[in-house]
């Protein structure tokens, strides 16, 4: 990050052999809402009456990058005093291009459980393993320690963390991190709030961190703010331990025509190894059930209805070698308005005796979903 913070470095540098190439100016990168942004500046430099530097200063009395790049830094924040204070998270993602994470550390906690103490030293041998910056803050009036580090990438593909890893930039604002699970099959965009997988808190702050661990599934990331209707620029940036597909979801309601509109949630739970979830042309595969004993799905999926009076079918099968076996199946119709409707249906017409746990919910209007 150092050749990205000061470009052309060498060149830059004073040459006493060369004095003519000197043009009393430095060029200087910082990272902002995911672009590097570049700031020049002159060789000017505030010093006292008797000629020492006020700010930064280096331990050589001849080396002057330290006091420039803070030059630089307070010309892109508007001056010195903006630099007063301020978070050494935001500063160093400013100069790093990484993603930083705060480690709040509560000392009676970590005194009384020692899985946290083990967390955390696994946390942070992990980070800096992976050559993050790691820096630490004291709050002096409640004796709070606090840890950030910083995951550096050279390409967006590189696994650096065991879990998720989200952070998001937006100026100005106090904003939030949250991350719905939805149904494995929905294409368009969520017109009302549903399961809450993870999330953050609000902050007031440029920059929001949040490290979950998710199971396989969908999932909705959604950046809000604290004020509604208040709306900013924002940066939003993933790392990933797995492989993750992206989607954006541009569709506010699906394109075929519904009337009556009917859409349905189910949750499975049933005794063997995958299962087909079928509504008209629309159908979806649950995951294999590798283990023994009664599988748990808890699948949840979607349909827009077209005929008010179509029924849902779900299908059991087991792999085999050559050809899947058919277990037995089942058929609800749901109703026009109804929610977290639960239903245990026998199974039928298959070479497996056992039942279906299904939960179902319904909606004539849209928008509810």
């Amino acid at each position: 990050s150092g050749f990205r913070v000061i470009p052309d470095h060498a060149e830059q540098e004073w040459h006493p052999k060369c004095p003519d190439l000197y043009a009393g100016i430095f060029h200087f990168r910082f990272w902002r809402l995911g672009q590097w942004t570049d700031v020049v500046v002159d060789d000017r430099l505030p010093v006292s009456e008797d000629g020492a530097l006020l700010f930064c200063r280096s331990a050589t009395p001849r080396e002057f990058w330290s006091a420039l790049l803070e030059k630089a830094y307070a010309k892109l924040n508007g001056c010195y005093e903006a630099l007063e204070g301020g978070n050494t998270a935001e500063a160093l993602v400013d100069f790093t291009g990484g993603v930083s994470e705060p480690l709040n550390l509560n000392q009676e906690e970590l005194i009384q459980h020692a899985d946290q103490r083990k967390m955390l030293f696994q946390t942070l041998a992990h980070a800096h393993s992976h050559k993050a910056l790691i820096t630490c803050s004291i709050r002096v009036r409640k004796q709070d320690i606090f840890f950030y580090f910083f995951l550096q990438s050279k390409h967006p593909g590189n696994q650096l963390t065991k879990a998720n890893c989200f952070g998001i930039n937006c100026l100005n604002l106090t904003v939030c991190l949250s991350f719905l699970q939805v149904e494995v099959n929905r294409v368009c965009r969520v017109q009302c709030l549903c399961e809450q997988a993870a999330s953050s808190v609000y902050m007031d702050s440029r920059s929001v961190t949040l490290r979950v661990n998710l199971g396989p599934g969908r999932y909705i990331i959604l950046p809000t703010t604290f004020l509604p209707g208040a709306t900013g620029r924002f940066l939003l940036r993933f790392f990933s331990h797995s492989h993750v597909l992206f989607y954006l979801f541009q569709l506010i309601m699906p394109l075929i025509f519904i009337f009556p509109s009917v859409c349905v949630y189910i949750y499975i739970s049933a005794p063997d190894v995958y299962a087909v979830i079928r509504c008209e042309e629309d159908s979806v595969r649950t995951k294999l059930f590798k283990k023994d004993g009664s599988p748990q799905f808890n699948t949840k999926v979607i349909f827009y209805s077209r005929n008010p009076k179509s029924k849902i079918s779900i299908k059991l099968w087991k792999r085999g070698l050559l050809l899947d076996t058919f277990l037995g199946g089942a058929q609800i119709q749901t109703g026009g308005h109804e929610r977290c409707q639960n239903r245990v249906i026998d199974l039928q017409g298959g070479q497996s005796r056992g039942c279906v746990f299904i939960e179902t919910s319904s909606r004539q209007c849209l928008t509810d979903l």
